[in-house]
C-alpha cells in the first residue's frame, strides 16, 4: 500500500506540469511461459483473454513529435492449459497494478490521421490472484512465483483522430513481455514470465 501511495503522489505532482490527460480501455491476451528448476517447459498453455483500463498524461519532450508518458493501469492476465499424461486441468487469473513509463513518436500524418510508434515498460503489482486445478481454486497471493513486483517492455503503434481542437480519439496495439516473475536465484531456477498482447481505444484531451 506504501507503494501504490507514492507513486500516486508522483502522478498528481508529474501532472502539475503535464499537457494532455488521457484514459483508455481495451483486451488484454496473456499467455504465461513457465519453466521449471531443470529448464523443462510446461506444455499446452492457452491464452485468456481480459479487460484492463489505463489513466495517464502525456508531455511534450525536446522535439514536437516525441512525448513522454507516464501512467496507472490496472491489468488482467491469465492462462490455462491440461497435463494430457495426467488429466490435470489448469487456469490462473491474476490481477495487477501498475506504473507505466513510456515514449510515443508521431511518424506520419495521413489528413487527420496520427501514425505513432510507443515503447515503455512498467512495474506492476499484484492485487488478487487465483489458480484453479481441476476443481480447486487456490489463493495465489504470497506464493513466491506470483507475488513479486513484475517489470514489462512494451512495444507497439496507434492512430490518433481529432474529436475537437483540444481532444482526440486513439485506438493502439502493444505487445509486452515481463522479466522472470520470480528472479530469486536462491529460492529455484525455475522461471515464469508473461506475455501480453494489449489492443485498446482512448480519449486524449489536452489541458
Amino acid at each position: 500500500m506504501k507503494k501504490i501511495t507514492l507513486l500516486f503522489f508522483l502522478f498528481i505532482g508529474f501532472q502539475t506540469f503535464s499537457q494532455k490527460l488521457f484514459i483508455e480501455t481495451g483486451k488484454t491476451a496473456s499467455s504465461f511461459e513457465y519453466k521449471d528448476s531443470n529448464g523443462i517447459s510446461l506444455e499446452n498453455l492457452q491464452p485468456s483473454t481480459n479487460n484492463y483500463l489505463g489513466i495517464g498524461i502525456k508531455k511534450q519532450l525536446f522535439i514536437k513529435n516525441l512525448e513522454l508518458i507516464f501512467s496507472f493501469t490496472y491489468n488482467s492476465y491469465g492462462a490455462k492449459g491440461s497435463d494430457t499424461a495426467l488429466g490435470n486441468y489448469f487456469e490462473w487469473n491474476t490481477d495487477y497494478i501498475g506504473l507505466n513509463i513510456g515514449l510515443d513518436y508521431s511518424v506520419f500524418n495521413i489528413d487527420k490521421l496520427t501514425f505513432y510508434l510507443k515503447v515503455g515498460s512498467s512495474m506492476e503489482f499484484m492485487v488478487q490472484g487465483n489458480q484453479i486445478i481441476n476443481s480447486q481454486v487456490y489463493n495465489i497471493q504470497g506464493v513466491e512465483e506470483f507475488d513479486n513486483s513484475v517489470i514489462f517492455f512494451k512495444g507497439g503503434a496507434g492512430i490518433l483522430y481529432p474529436i475537437t481542437e483540444n481532444s482526440s480519439f486513439y485506438v493502439q496495439y502493444l505487445y509486452g513481455k515481463s522479466l522472470a516473475l520470480n528472479n530469486d536465484i536462491n529460492l529455484s531456477n525455475a522461471a515464469l514470465k508473461i506475455k501480453s498482447n494489449m489492443v485498446g481505444l482512448g480519449i486524449l484531451v489536452a489541458l
